[in-house]
């Protein structure tokens, strides 16, 4: 009985030793630096890199190379949509003209003014880059009074130097009926006179609106 007790105790005391020296090398590898000497290494290795020439040089090249290809093509863009916003508020307003004619069973007359202020029709055609007017009972009929339901202000006064020209004023009777001057063709050009920005309204004798572009045609008219 006393032998088998002490080699009970043996050998628990060494199944301890065994533990106690495992777990001094789990912790002499887990542990962290606490010294500046073994800390500083890793600080310098968080340092930044700054460019060096060629690579400085490199980047502006590139920039440059496609600030060239986008200049242009941005251009473009900003023109063609000024022109196009330009054509159609013609559009918008020579509907609303002949919606009002019907809608109040009076002549609607939409003219090119000289001025932003003006209340009468410009009686010089072609130029209406001065803007126009939407204007009510013309004639003064008697029944109602002159009256000036819609303005478009200068094209200059919107920064743009677009000219829109045409040989007419349009009026629109009660039955929505256009009556032209002209042959009812709005033409809108750009600066430059690039006919790829160039932009027409052609109105029929029904008074039916259509926007085309250069070259193209509408009711046996063409954009130029």
């Amino acid at each position: 009985m006393q032998i088998r007790s002490m080699n009970r105790a043996r050998g628990f005391t060494l199944i301890e030793l065994m533990l106690t020296i495992a777990i001094e090398d789990t912790v002499r590898v887990v542990r962290r630096p606490t010294s500046a000497d073994e800390i500083r290494p890793l600080k310098w290795e968080r340092s930044q890199r700054g460019f060096n020439l060629v690579e400085m040089i490199t980047v502006i090249t590139i920039v440059g190379i496609l600030a060239t290809i986008a200049v242009p093509s941005y251009n473009y863009v900003i023109t063609s949509n000024r022109v196009v916003g330009e054509v159609n508020d013609l559009l918008g307003d020579m509907q609303f003209a002949r919606y009002e004619a019907i809608k109040e069973g009076l002549d609607v007359t939409i003219c090119p003014v000289e001025s932003k202020t003006s209340t009468t029709c410009d009686g010089t055609p072609p130029d209406w880059s001065n803007g126009w007017i939407v204007l009510s009972n013309p004639a003064n009929t008697g029944v109602g009074t002159s009256t000036v339901l819609r303005r478009q202000l200068p094209f200059t006064s919107l920064n743009s130097g677009d000219t829109l020209t045409s040989s007419t004023k349009v009026s629109f009777n009660r039955e929505g009926f256009a009556v032209l001057t002209g042959t009812g063709l709005f033409s809108l050009h750009d600066p430059t006179g690039n006919s790829g920005f160039t932009r027409c309204l052609i109105l029929s004798a029904a008074g039916a609106p259509m926007t085309v572009s250069a070259g193209n045609s509408a009711y046996g008219v063409t954009c130029s």
